[in-house]
């Protein structure tokens, strides 16, 4: 059973009373997975009712209004005429109590040493001071379902059958990697360039090899030259005109596929204002590192920061040969920047670094228009 209209309005105007506009923004974020203004409505357009009015129609739409709802409920002992109302309206809603009780917190314990002075209704016994703030506690089970969504939506980029690189969906037909992964004159990709996805090791130790989708005829749609400082040339900073990036179209569209358990491929989001990770943040990186099959390198102390004019993030993630035009992650799995380059300084130092992706999608959107808005939307109704 799902809300009429009129239940919507009726809900709004209780949910209203009950949340302010950045509350509603975390409980949508902690039980969807998505961002409230980068995912379902555009931000600074909508009164608090009209707003969550729409949102709860979104998300009555993408089927997971009654997640959203446990979680403001639970989060929201006091509010009885809530519950009381969405009870009503959805029978059957109570049994989103043993979807609950397994969100369980990521935390850090020291030597496994229990803290007897800790609160009974601690997720875990252990210290409960929050050491690196940096670090966000976050719901496991969200956490694992983003990333085994997005190991489908990474790709292998092989140019003339050799492994060259990696590359990402942004879009049912889209994918993202790196100029100089598929060009060598940075201006034309180089012939027969390929996609190869779900290439993988699997939990028995076989490899399975995975699909490989070519690109469409004229494939090529964009691309924006490194910069020759990228490869320690003269010392100019890389302008707003070099991101070292390739936007291809591939021949059909299989971030619309539907795979096991119905679920669709998808693609990974291009945000127009994404919130960097802060200095020593964490940086992750899904790869085909050396063109091998499919790994991710963690670091939750990597980042560096920007270089001076904001056009390369730098961090110590790990990389390799052939990781270049992989999807730079936060601790959340959102998108941040695209990786492409590694440097080794004479103290034996050295840094990694990518594109932010703010700038790449300001270039297509300069190029393309409301391309990347339009698949946002496409997204979010699917």
């Amino acid at each position: 059973m799902s809300l009429s209209g009129g239940d919507i309005v009726d809900l709004a105007e209780l949910l209203k009373g009950a949340t302010s506009q950045g509350e509603l923004d975390l409980f949508v974020l902690a039980s969807t997975g998505d961002e409230l203004f980068e995912d379902y409505l555009p931000p600074n357009t909508y009164a608090l009712k009209p707003l969550i009015a729409n949102l709860l129609r979104l998300l009555q739409k993408n089927g997971t209004l009654e997640l959203f709802l446990a979680y403001f409920c639970k989060h929201k002992p006091g509010r009885d005429d809530v519950a009381q109302y969405i009870e009503g309206k959805l029978p059957g809603f109570s049994k989103h109590d043993e979807f609950l009780k397994y969100k369980v917190g990521l935390s850090a314990q020291k030597a496994g040493t229990i803290n007897s002075a800790a609160s009974t209704n601690a997720l875990a016994p252990g210290f409960e001071k929050i050491l690196r703030p940096i670090i966000p506690l976050l719901d496991i089970q969200l956490w694992l379902n983003r990333i085994v969504a997005i190991q489908r939506q990474i790709c292998r980029i092989d140019a003339d059958g050799v492994a060259s690189g990696t590359g990402f969906l942004i879009g049912p037909d889209l994918v993202l990697t790196n100029c100089h992964v598929v060009s060598q004159d940075f201006k034309t990709c180089s012939p027969d360039i390929s996609c190869r996805f779900d290439y993988i090791q699997l939990s028995s130790g076989e490899v399975e090899t995975g699909m490989e989708v070519p690109l469409a005829q004229d494939g090529c749609l964009l691309m924006s030259a490194p910069s020759r400082s990228d490869a320690g040339g003269d010392g100019q900073l890389p302008t707003e005109d070099e991101l070292d990036f390739a936007l291809l179209r591939l021949a059909r569209p299989v971030g619309a596929d539907r795979l096991a358990g119905d679920q669709p491929r998808g693609w990974l989001k291009v945000p127009f204002s994404p919130i960097l990770p802060q200095k020593d943040g964490s940086i992750f990186i899904v790869q085909h590192p050396e063109g091998g099959t499919m790994k991710l390198a963690l670091d939750t102390n990597s980042v560096l920061g920007l270089n001076s004019n904001g056009t390369r993030l730098r961090y110590l993630t790990n990389t390799e040969p052939g990781s270049s035009g992989s999807p730079c992650l936060s601790i959340d799995w959102s998108l941040v920047a695209l990786h492409h380059y590694g440097r080794r300084t004479s103290d034996a130092g050295g840094y990694n670094q990518g594109i932010p992706i703010g700038l790449i999608r300001k270039k297509i959107d300069r190029e393309f228009s409301s391309l990347l808005a339009e698949l946002s939307h496409a997204a979010n109704a699917s």
